[in-house]
């Protein structure tokens, strides 16, 4: 539970936030705004249910979004392509889960939860970024117009990072398999260099086991001839 007074624009707020949801209501001035902030406190420790209730002002997500999309495309600040990329993934994926939720009952579970499901269906990456793109910054709009204090959007994209094998290394080769290489590169290649051949016997090393056994094979029965 937390009650915060803080100035904005010349201003006194008081931010909400409490169980999940976020209300902020500006006050007069700072004496005013502390003491609200004491009587609130204590409104919300007896559990009253009134106060955070929201009121026709406090729009839905669904409403909160198309309205960040359409004033960006009509500023002209985001392509067309990327407008329909992010309303169809909204219009998809988001709306049905909590698109008609008001702004300040979304939560940052539920975001979390909506991309994890989106990549758990094997869907790309590309996606979930045109879906949560448009979640941060109409959540960063609604905390400029002073509707809510913090953005649950934020700092997702560490969901949607690329998963790097890394056990991943090169292999090479044991000096008895260089020695052989080299020694069968020596015998089927007139005029080569030590470090030319020795060149030559690294660059097999960066394959497979099988590959170098199938050279190995191969320069062995070169050498036989």
């Amino acid at each position: 539970m937390g009650v915060k007074v803080k100035e904005r624009s010349g201003a006194w707020w008081l931010f909400i936030n409490h169980k999940g949801r976020r209300k902020a209501k500006k006050v007069g001035d700072k004496k005013a705004a502390e003491l609200a902030a004491v009587q609130i406190r204590a409104r919300l420790a007896l559990g009253d249910p009134l106060l955070l209730q929201n009121r026709p002002g406090a729009p839905t997500f669904k409403e909160a979004a198309d309205r960040w999309l359409a004033t960006h495309a009509q500023l002209e600040q985001i392509r067309e392509t990327t407008h329909r990329e992010y309303a169809r993934a909204l219009r998809i994926y988001a709306y049905p889960k909590f698109g008609s939720k008001p702004v300040t009952e979304v939560t940052r579970p539920e975001i979390r939860g909506l991309l994890v499901d989106l990549m758990a269906q094997g869907k790309s990456r590309s996606l979930a970024r045109n879906l949560l793109a448009p979640h941060r910054q109409t959540f960063n709009g609604l905390i400029d117009d002073g509707i809510l204090t913090a953005n649950p959007a934020a700092r997702m994209g560490r969901y949607l990072k690329e998963q790097t094998d890394r056990r991943a290394r090169a292999e090479f080769l044991r000096p008895e398999e260089e020695a052989a290489l080299l020694q069968a590169a020596r015998a089927t290649t007139r005029g080569t260099t030590g470090s030319s051949s020795a060149r030559f016997a690294r660059g097999y090393g960066s394959g497979s086991s099988s590959v170098c056994s199938g050279s190995m094979l191969t320069l062995r029965t070169a050498s036989s001839r």
